[in-house]
């Protein structure tokens, strides 16, 4: 019985010791990777930078470790030149262009370093506009409690 505990705790060290080497790569890395390939690529004068995670899904399969990320990106000040460890210093533009980008990396469980982007499909994006305009949600709180003909509510 105690050989038995043995081997099972063996496994499950080695098993943790896989998952931890394979966790190497964050999700910062491959959307660094993706936006560093991205600014490889690009015709613009100036660089873009992460502006925003959206959505991100990370699969621990048996041989890999697969990662599907959609995030934004938008322009900074810096030129295309810089260095993607210095992009992190560069301010983004006023009114920079955004762009929404969707990736997939591999990275081998043999080898937790080696990050493959396999696809990268970006889009300019809309700009973003506040879910509700806080003046408003002010106003409509004001008249329900200006309303005396509603019940629970009183007049100011």
């Amino acid at each position: 019985m105690k050989s038995l505990q043995s081997v099972a705790l063996i496994v499950g060290l080695v098993t943790l010791i896989i998952d931890a080497a394979a966790s190497a790569v964050t999700e910062e890395d491959v959307v660094s990777a993706a936006v560093a390939d991205y600014n490889k690529r690009l015709k613009s004068p100036n660089a873009f930078k992460l502006f925003q995670i959206v959505r991100k899904r990370v699969q621990n399969l048996s041989e890999v470790t697969t990662y599907e990320i959609r995030f934004r990106i938008k322009e900074t000040t810096c030129s295309t030149g810089v260095a993607i460890s210095e992009i992190d210093g560069c301010d983004f533009k006023n009114d920079g262009a955004t762009i929404i980008c969707s990736t997939r990396a591999l990275v081998p469980k043999r080898s937790p370093t080696h990050l493959r982007i396999f696809s990268m499909n970006c889009k300019s994006a809309p700009p973003q506009q506040p879910r509700f305009n806080p003046d408003e949600v002010t106003v409509l709180a004001r008249l329900q409690r200006l309303n005396p003909n509603e019940p629970n509510h009183s007049t100011v």
